[in-house]
């Protein structure tokens, strides 16, 4: 019955519109022959063809895809009656011959590439067996039928009207928007049919459901749009699966759990930390977030996360957004996610990002900076970090120099080897740390490590180097924000530069890649200096 339905408002479409195209066709001609001159007929129809062949071409290759992208599968069928019903009023409006060829030229490009994709992908939810002889008798039939009709109209009125040019722009348009009203129906229609056979299909006593699945050209529904298809490709099993029945746990599996909980739910550290020694199931994953607070059971609560993290990413990612959690354990979080479902965590860690806390926005951004040395992080645009950064420097220079993230000993021993020498040596937990780890996310990120150290020694060279490599690799915007932020007296005077040269391109003096050879030949003194810093405290 639905696809009965289909078909019937399918078919009227391709009549109404083949007659349409018969009408509009012979005004089309009739003017170009009342205008042209004796030569000049066959040049005009061939500069007609071979202009409309070529916007053809453009359309179906530019546009077609993504206008019946966002369009849907049954509405892209109505552009063509659309098309002809708004150019035949421009026609109607405008009594010139060139507007006859332009409708007639909209009429033609927009059959051949756009209707004419949505045309073929409406066969979707049709059973192959239906398919072929039901397209063959719409293609042929519906098509010549139309013909007729339209030829017959044409007749007529030629027949009836002294100037029958405007009755029949005037029948065209009536048609054009007689058939608009069955392609709204498509939507509809297709939706019903799509569910049959749909239906048909989990059936499993039913014919269709012993054929196996082809791959179809269409994609999912667009929210909101009922019948709205979009033709991306969406490939479907071609058997079945059928579904494991569930499994009840043992009593030695439920116990086991119960005693695992009872050590966790203990105060006593050595009990919990033999609990945590075991292998933990994801379920058990919640209790443990509680213990990363713990300093005498905090490294123990972060391995054991970190090894089930991939089959519970998205648990800690709540954790770590819930902001009424205590901030020891938000922070310490982070360095979960570094061991979770790569796309999930990053997700989790970006929204981190925005946390009113910064030593969360600290962590975070150190842990995307991980993933994407890793060759973990997809790939993120320059204006989504620079917008972050951003927002890291709209605040007060006195709050600026008090934000600051103390060692963690219970994140740092996550690390092992020369990775935790690394660490404990180049992080300093300071905001201006944290504004140069998030831009190494799209820019050079080594570069930007040694530039950071840089502008932090005493070596005035070595700063202005930094500085005007920075300057050469930052918007404008981002430069005027950061640049007083900066704790130098050189680099306050460059901030008077760089604001009275906002409206003008950077240029330096050297180009970036000799900039950032002069970087790495001074690294070996800036981490020298780095180590003489850090080393009365260690």
């Amino acid at each position: 019955m639905t696809r009965s339905r289909l078909l019937r408002n399918l078919g009227i479409v391709v009549v109404l519109g083949a007659v349409a195209a018969g009408v509009l066709d012979y005004v089309f001609k009739a003017d170009i022959v009342a205008n042209a001159s004796d030569g000049g007929l066959l040049r005009s129809l061939a500069i007609y063809y071979t202009v409309t062949s070529v916007v053809t071409a453009i359309v179906q290759v530019a546009i077609c895809g993504p206008l019946i992208a966002r369009l849907g599968v049954p509405r892209s069928v109505a552009t063509l009656p659309l098309v002809v019903t708004a150019f035949g009023l421009v026609a109607l409006a405008v009594p010139a011959a060139f507007a006859a060829v332009v409708a007639r030229g909209a009429e033609a490009v927009t059959r051949s590439s756009i209707y004419r994709a949505g045309y073929e992908l409406l066969y979707a939810p049709l059973p192959e067996a239906d398919k072929r002889p039901t397209k063959i008798v719409l293609d042929v039939g519906a098509e010549r039928i139309g013909d007729l009709i339209g030829a017959q109209l044409v007749g007529l009125l030629v027949y009836l009207m002294v100037d029958p040019r405007i009755g029949l722009l005037i029948a065209t348009v009536a048609t054009a928007a007689i058939a608009v009203v069955f392609a709204i129906r498509l939507p509809r229609s297709y939706t019903l049919a799509l569910e049959d056979s749909l239906v048909a299909r989990g059936d499993p006593d039913s014919e269709e459901a012993a054929k196996p699945f082809a791959t179809w050209p269409i994609g999912g529904p667009i929210l909101g749009q009922a019948g709205d298809l979009s033709p991306l490709p969406l490939r479907i099993l071609d058997h079945p699966r059928p579904r494991r029945p569930a499994v009840a746990p043992t009593v030695a599996q439920r116990d086991q759990v119960s005693g695992t909980i009872a050590e966790l739910r203990s105060q006593d550290p050595d009990r919990i930390k033999r609990a945590l020694a075991t292998a933990l199931t994801p379920e058990l994953a919640a209790l443990v977030v509680g213990l990363v607070a713990r300093d005498d059971v905090g490294r123990e609560a972060l391995v054991a996360l970190r090894t089930i993290a991939p089959r519970c990413t998205g648990m800690v990612v709540d954790a770590l957004l819930d902001q009424t959690r205590e901030i020891i354990v938000r922070r310490r979080l982070p360095e979960v996610l570094f061991a979770g479902e790569p796309t999930l965590a990053a997700w989790g860690l970006w929204r981190g990002l925005v946390d009113p806390s910064f030593e969360v926005r600290y962590r975070c951004g150190a842990v995307l900076s991980r993933l994407a040395s890793s060759g973990r992080l997809a790939p993120v645009t320059s204006e989504t970090v620079f917008e972050a950064v951003r927002r890291e420097l709209v605040i007060d220079p006195t709050a600026w120099k008090n934000q600051r993230v103390a060692d963690d000993q219970i994140v740092a021993s996550a690390h092992e080897g020369r990775e935790r020498d690394e660490a404990m040596l180049s992080h300093s937990g300071s905001a201006l740390e944290h504004v140069f780890t998030v831009l190494g996310l799209v820019l050079p990120a080594e570069p930007l490590r040694i530039a950071l150290h840089a502008v932090e020694t005493d070596d005035s060279a070595l700063r202005e180097t930094a500085l005007e490599y920075l300057e050469s690799i930052l918007p404008t915007d981002v430069r005027i924000q950061l640049w007083p932020l900066l704790e130098t007296e050189s680099t306050m005077a460059r901030a008077a530069v760089a604001v009275a040269s906002a409206a003008m391109p950077v240029r330096s003096a050297r180009s970036r890649d000799e900039l950032v050879a002069a970087l790495n030949l001074a690294y070996p003194t800036i981490r020298a200096g780095m180590v003489d810093k850090r080393a009365p405290g260690t």
